[in-house]
């Protein structure tokens, strides 16, 4: 899948067109004074890039790339705790005092809830911080706002039921999941997306089967096996998705047997599929 990225241009105090984007300004004017030499700005180009690229049905991704939805705050870091400006970018403008003090300032922009794992919402945010305003000078800040959690998903080929009786896939590991697990059932069809740290995490997926009694493998002894597991890791990071396609791979034979092809899609960047085939006898 390509990535989609959209360009959103926001600063503080308006000056002028630039193809499609809208620079403002802050004006910084520590005394109140009408002189140049007193005044330093900060300009403010916001790249937003949730790039997942699809709309389901408890989510729609593309308000994520909306920069009216967005949040914009401005700290002074002598008080990082309270922002001098702090109000939605479609409001920056009226909502912009009309001078400060010249300082070190951090710059922040974010929408969604921060959340563990969710189904219907996600967080993206970027913060700039240690932007340096001197009088007469001008600060340009290059933001760019990325969503802090990964996409998951499981396809389960329709031919699925036609061996088990029973198939879901639960993630583990992330540390989102404070040691517990997030399920995926044989009738789910919305993502989860999980919150991850900075440099990505590895995940574990576990595929529960139970296959039915004609598909059962038969040991060496004579018993039937239905029930098996298949249970792999794989490394997920921000604003990248995981999907896996799972289906059936069946051929007769003298002692009976089922086999599952894993089909893993990372679809933010190409696509690539790596078929893994997994015996029941394996399980």
């Amino acid at each position: 899948m390509k990535q989609k990225q959209l360009i959103f241009c926001m600063g503080l105090s308006a000056i002028a067109l630039l193809s499609s984007c809208n620079e403002r300004e802050i004006d910084l004017n520590p005394n109140g004074g009408s002189g140049s030499s007193s005044k330093g700005s900060i300009s403010l180009n916001l790249n937003a890039d949730a790039s997942f690229g699809a709309q389901t049905r408890a989510l729609n991704e593309s308000d994520y790339r909306n920069v009216s939805n967005y949040q914009v705050q401005v700290f002074n870091n002598d008080n990082p705790t309270t922002p001098i400006v702090d109000c939605k970018y479609s409001n920056l403008e009226s909502e912009m005092p009309s001078s400060f003090a010249p300082g070190t300032y951090t710059v922040k922009a974010f929408y969604g809830t921060d959340r563990a794992y969710s189904r219907n919402e996600f967080y993206v945010e970027g913060v700039k911080d240690n932007v340096v305003v001197n009088p007469g000078d001008e600060a340009n800040v290059a933001l760019t706002c990325l969503p802090t959690c990964g996409k998951i998903s499981v396809v389960f080929d329709s031919g699925m039921k036609t061996y088990y009786d029973e198939y879901d896939v639960s993630f583990s590991q992330a540390v989102a999941f404070s040691g517990s697990s997030i399920a995926w059932s044989a009738t789910d069809t919305e993502p989860w997306y999980v919150k991850l740290n900075a440099q990505g995490e590895t995940l574990r997926y576990t595929i529960n089967l139970v296959a039915k009694e004609d598909y059962a493998y038969t040991d060496a002894n004579g018993n039937k096996k239905t029930e098996g597991t298949v249970t792999k890791e794989f490394s997920l990071e921000r604003n990248r998705s995981y999907k896996l396609n799972i289906k059936p791979d069946y051929t007769a034979m003298t002692e009976g047997g089922l086999d599952i092809i894993i089909e893993i899609d990372d679809e933010t960047n190409t696509p690539i599929d790596v078929p893994v085939v997994v015996p029941i006898e394996w399980l």
